[in-house]
């Protein structure tokens, strides 16, 4: 989870083999359930956002861990 300026404000692990269009599913309805307004989002890229109040925040399942170092455009870097 991510504040509206990019910052990460939570991480969790996704254990291999999680189904994760449950997950994505699940994760959304927790945060409504929570209170929170879900907007946009991409299922493709495993993002949702979501406001309460003024508050905004971006939910996204992703391969990497999201403290490590990203590229232009938010794409991830690889090395090889």
């Amino acid at each position: 989870m991510r504040s509206v300026h990019g910052a990460v404000l939570e991480k969790r692990s996704i254990a291999a083999g999680t189904d994760l269009k449950r997950l994505f599913a699940s994760a959304i309805l927790e945060w409504i359930d929570a209170g929170w307004r879900v907007g946009e989002f991409s299922s493709c890229a495993g993002t949702f956002f979501c406001s309460r109040g003024i508050e905004r925040r971006t939910v996204t399942i992703q391969s990497t861990d999201p403290d490590s170092e990203r590229g232009h455009g938010g794409s991830r870097r690889l090395s090889i």
